[in-house]
């Protein structure tokens, strides 16, 4: 009777234990400390390769703050992402790596920086890293990153006086998500993307514009993550960029949608 006792207490304590995990980093300005617990998430100690001195206390400064600046763009988001992974059904752990690359002070980062947290999560067995910056680089600079094995989910961004951005510009394992204005009348487009959208025709998913106070294609890329990890995750899992752009196009929809006179047809969600 009392083995079958213990038998019965080791069935969830096995059952946790087999979960699958999948490995996030967001590359960001950084997140504030946090005591909350959250049901199938690990946050994972932050990594700053900022060239900044103090690494601490600006941040935390600003994380003090009642208003939120874009010193805390990353932190944002990261909660956005947090609160959207808990409410999903998956038997699997989620261990997140948030990563600060950008002087909290001077609002600047590098491709030093970049190439810093790229080396030091390279034996963190990451399956996706999200992207939401953009880092002006040359094409000499483009050339010395390694590819790396896990796909970059990337906010297209705005444009920039540079033509050239990290990770945007690279041409392996990249996913663009950029954003769109919907109709609100019959027509045979779908929306209107901003004039200020930088590579429209390179953006491989495009979202509809929230409300909500994210806004941007910051917002867009998380929110593409979450569809992602809501339809993807097996290929998530196993890291086959292939299958996981195949995954995504099959979970989205066609598109239409209109920049200046130009028409682009794309894929993305209504």
């Amino acid at each position: 009777m009392r083995s079958i006792f213990l038998l019965i207490l080791l069935i969830p304590l096995t059952s946790c234990q087999n979960k699958e995990a999948l490995n996030i980093a967001i590359i960001d300005t950084g997140i504030c400390p946090s005591y909350r617990i959250y049901k199938n998430i690990i946050v994972e100690k932050q990594i700053d390769t900022s060239d900044e001195k103090d690494r601490t206390s600006n941040l935390t400064k600003y994380c003090k703050s009642p208003q939120h600046p874009r010193q805390l763009h990353g932190d944002k988001l990261f909660k956005f992402l947090t609160k959207e992974i808990s409410k999903l059904d998956l038997s699997i752990n989620f261990h997140i790596t948030p990563i600060k690359i950008y002087n909290t002070q001077t609002g600047k980062s590098s491709l030093e920086s970049v190439n810093k947290a790229l080396e030091l999560i390279k034996n963190k067995n990451i399956n996706f890293l999200i992207s939401a910056v953009g880092i002006k680089v040359s094409d000499k600079e483009l050339k010395t990153i390694s590819e790396q094995e896990f796909t970059i989910f990337a906010a297209s961004g705005n444009k920039s006086n540079s033509k050239l951005l990290w990770p945007q510009s690279l041409d392996h394992k990249v996913i663009l998500f950029g954003n769109y204005t919907p109709n609100n009348y019959l027509s045979d487009t779908n929306g209107f993307i901003g004039t200020t959208h930088a590579f429209p025709s390179k953006t491989n998913f495009f979202l509809p514009i929230s409300n909500n106070s994210l806004q941007g294609t910051s917002f867009s890329v998380y929110q593409g993550a979450i569809k992602g990890i809501k339809n993807c995750s097996n290929e998530l899992l196993i890291k086959d960029f292939d299958r996981i752009s195949y995954c995504l196009r099959k979970s989205s929809t066609n598109l239409q949608l209109k920049i200046n006179n130009l028409l682009i047809n794309t894929k993305g969600w209504k």
